[in-house]
């Protein structure tokens, strides 16, 4: 091999075009340059020492071949009709993002090129100039799924290891956006004025996307989730159990309904006949030919859901909102349920285990009324009117809430303590050792910080 590329590069010195070419795009000398090029070692040297090093991969290997040999191993199994993927089967909703909007849209542009050929700059391109309508923390997993999808063609031989163009490919954070400064979490009368529309709605898809929501706001699934629900998986206890083929991460999980949420499922599982209940195989959630609702289905099917949901709610003066973010029900379930049901209860339900993932992206601070109020949203009651808000005083901007009539028990009480919140926070060492630095670092156990009820548990 070392003869070999020697005579190559003595070629290229005695002017051989041919030569030249295959020299110039030889992966083995690109690789040996890339590495080497900071210690100034000559290229016989490069070259022996990285023929004792390389890997043997193919060369030819196109993007586009490379893309498609990854869907055939990756195609995920047909779930309607049982029929099985590829030996690497994923979920469906993976399949589909890699599909529309990584994977897909990159071989597109650069399908034709060798895939060792592939230079920082090109990825940079892609991320730069071409991906120009995406946020940072967007084009963050865009180079995400890239060095997944370059570290799959490694294992197939389509790539090496040793050529890491990925690498140092610095991302910033986002330009500050104005919506983000507001809480995304959808006030408990919203809720209740969608859920009313759709167990009222004669449309078959409007009581569908009720059920959705249903489940989504007040047990926390994601919407894939939900969607793969069967008859057989919820028990008539109000428990649910969702396999682990079902779920995002392939982790089986069960769980307990909210008292709300099984009252609203019983008066949306009036409208379905015994014989669909019946059947444990069935999908609660389904199309217009009763097989399974697909993700992007699902979407649209909620977008044309709002259109008719907030022309109802201003003819029947019932709150409403212009827009919901789309994570805004899983949003609203991790922000309501960490204060009445608990850390523990509400990641169970959630299927999250990430206690940095779920406070970053899902969580917003809420009071506690309002998720008290929320979990009360019940079927065939009024709505809760607005209580005219109080005024600051002239000059001020605090409305000062100390202040209220005086009775016959307050002369009695000496002073009113606000019993603080019983909560129990599931936390990693190194975050508690950090929140609270006084404890020993080979801290076991629990903790409950002096004059709180919260409860800070170690994940193990």
């Amino acid at each position: 091999m070392v003869q070999k590329v020697l005579g190559a590069v003595e070629g290229e010195r005695a002017g051989d075009i041919k030569t030249v070419v295959d020299v110039a795009t030889s992966h083995e000398i690109k690789a040996a340059q890339e590495k080497l090029r900071r210690y100034g070692v000559s290229i016989s040297e490069a070259v022996s020492w990285y023929c004792k090093h390389h890997d043997q991969i193919k060369e030819w290997v196109t993007v586009d071949y490379a893309w498609e040999e990854w869907k055939r191993f990756r195609k995920p199994h047909d779930e309607t009709t049982g029929k099985n993927g590829g030996r690497e089967a994923v979920s469906t909703s993976y399949f589909e993002s890699m599909c529309d909007t990584y994977i897909g849209p990159f071989a597109k542009v650069f399908g034709e090129r060798r895939l060792v050929d592939l230079v920082k700059e090109d990825f940079e391109e892609w991320l730069f100039e071409i991906k120009t309508g995406v946020k940072n923390s967007q084009k963050k997993v865009h180079l995400q799924r890239l060095v997944v999808f370059l570290s799959w063609c490694t294992d197939k031989g389509f790539y090496s290891n040793q050529l890491k163009p990925l690498d140092n490919i610095a991302i910033g954070n986002d330009p500050i956006d104005e919506a983000d400064d507001l809480v995304k979490v959808l006030h408990p009368e919203v809720v209740r004025s969608m859920l009313d529309f759709a167990l009222l709605a004669k449309r078959k898809s409007d009581y569908m996307v009720g059920i959705w929501l249903v489940v989504r706001l007040f047990c926390g699934p994601r919407s894939s989730e939900v969607l793969r629900l069967k008859w057989g998986m919820i028990g008539e206890d109000g428990t649910v159990r969702m396999p682990a083929q079902r779920t995002k991460k392939g982790v089986k999980r069960y769980f307990s309904m909210t008292a709300n949420a099984k009252a609203w499922l019983e008066a949306f599982f009036g409208k379905f006949t015994q014989e669909q209940k019946d059947n444990e195989q069935g999908f609660i959630i389904t199309n217009r030919g009763g097989s399974q609702l697909n993700p992007k289905a699902a979407m649209r099917r909620f977008k044309r859901f709002q259109e008719r949901w907030r022309a109802w709610a201003k003819e029947n003066k019932r709150k409403h909102q212009a827009e919901i973010a789309q994570n805004a029900c899983r949003d609203t379930f991790g922000s309501y349920g960490l204060i009445v049901l608990g850390q523990d209860k509400a990641f169970r339900a959630m299927g999250e285990r990430d206690v940095s993932t779920f406070y970053n992206r899902y969580y917003n601070a809420v009071t506690e009324k309002a998720a008290k109020a929320f979990f009360k949203v019940m079927p065939y009651e009024l709505p809760v009117p607005d209580s005219s808000a109080k005024k600051a005083k002239k000059g001020k901007y605090f409305v000062d809430s100390s202040k209220r009539k005086k009775s016959v028990k307050d002369d009695l009480e000496i002073e009113v303590v606000e019993e603080p919140i019983e909560m129990t926070i599931t936390t990693t060492r190194e975050q508690l050792l950090k929140d609270f630095p006084h404890l020993p670092a080979d801290f076991k156990g629990s903790y409950v910080p002096e004059g709180t009820r919260t409860t800070y548990k170690l994940w193990e």
